[in-house]
């Protein structure tokens, strides 16, 4: 590489929707919109879209999940997507990208955790939502560069996190570390909690309808 670097961190900028598709399509609007872009998938791995929530949903649908909104070119990046990008950046680096920060709203939702945990060793996103001050880059970067690259992942994650200060009540940013074991028994929580709602919504109709009324 032109410019070896022993840290990795890749900063994302934009509006997140989490599960808002619909509300998606209204910011962007329907005609006129980039079709999704085509991101090459890196062998042996595999990523799929979003469709838990929607039962109606058709499959051009279920495949435009939208995560980061480009109101410029009126696009946005699906979970897939967004998988299959980290996994190429990791591919050409050949290691895990150290941290991936999300300067966006609704961004650390577990299923987008999921679909890029085989390539981002950490993540710094909002719980909530951000105003229009973002995540402070500048300070922790200073941080960086003074200890001169000997922090690991986790403490650059750490870094992001610490030096954020609320400037509204719905401000709010984690560090997450992605190989640590806290990940991991989330996951096997969410995993069970999964595999017992599935039993319970396929016992009878009325346990399905149930759920998809549920506020």
């Amino acid at each position: 590489a032109p410019c070896p670097a022993r840290r990795s961190i890749l900063v994302m900028s934009g509006h997140g929707m989490a599960w808002e598709d619909e509300a998606a399509r209204q910011v962007l609007g329907t005609r006129g919109l980039t079709p999704a872009s085509e991101v090459r998938a890196v062998p042996g791995t595999r990523h799929h879209p979003r469709r838990l929530f929607g039962h109606n949903l058709n499959r051009m649908g279920a495949l435009t999940r939208a995560l980061l909104i480009d109101g410029n070119s009126r696009d946005f990046l699906s979970n897939a997507e967004l998988g299959m990008a980290c996994d190429r950046i990791a591919y050409m680096l050949g290691d895990k990208l150290d941290v991936l920060i999300f300067d966006a709203c609704l961004m650390s939702s577990l299923e987008i955790f999921q679909e890029f945990s085989d390539s981002v060793r950490t993540v710094v996103a909002s719980v909530d939502e951000l105003s229009a001050a973002g995540i402070d880059l500048s300070r922790p970067a200073y941080s960086l560069s003074t200890a001169q690259g000997e922090l690991e992942a986790q403490q650059i994650a750490a870094t992001f996190a610490g030096h954020f200060t609320p400037q509204t009540s719905f401000d709010s940013c984690v560090a997450v570390d992605l190989e640590g074991p806290a990940w991991t028994t989330a996951l096997n929580h969410f995993r069970s909690f999964s595999s017992q709602l599935l039993a319970w919504l396929q016992f009878g109709p009325r346990n399905a309808e149930g759920i998809r009324q549920a506020p």
